[in-house]
């Protein structure tokens, strides 16, 4: 007689369009696999406030569909303009700033709208003009990765 009681940890949605992980369940990758989804690569920026780079590299391939900066200092001066790059080519982007009134913990964020395909291996690079004059503004940037691989 089967154990009417029991049910997997993991198991498709009925209509098959979700999957399910219930409490103690686990999705393995074993080699050669990739599970593929968004993912988040953050560099941290001693002061934006004066011109400079960060970078992080990007271990998988896929395509960057999001920016974002948020500052750890208010910033109460000047704007500060933002820009990035991936393997050395500027990533087209709307305008992208730190704002003259942008308080501590408040994001700047922009989608990027072309020349954001990112190789296994490439380097991310986020670039301030320096524009603000508010001292030791520490800036942590984040790269949102749609993997491809």
């Amino acid at each position: 007689m089967p154990d009417v009681t029991y049910g997997p940890k993991v198991y498709d949605k009925q209509g098959g369009d979700e999957i399910v992980v219930a409490s103690g369940g686990k999705i393995t990758e074993e080699p050669g696999g990739a599970i593929l989804g968004r993912q988040a690569l953050n560099a941290d920026m001693a002061d934006s406030g004066t011109a400079g780079s960060s970078f992080v590299v990007c271990p998988f391939a896929g395509t960057l569909v999001g920016l974002a900066a948020v500052n750890h200092v208010a910033n109460t001066t000047t704007k500060t303009v933002l820009t990035a790059k991936i393997a050395g080519q500027a990533v087209t982007i709307p305008a992208w700033e730190i704002a003259v009134t942008q308080a501590a913990g408040v994001s700047s964020a922009v989608v990027p709208t072309a020349a954001n395909t990112v190789a296994a291996g490439d380097v991310i690079e986020f670039i301030s003009d320096g524009g603000s004059a508010t001292a030791a503004q520490k800036t942590t940037f984040t790269a949102t990765i749609l993997r491809t691989s």
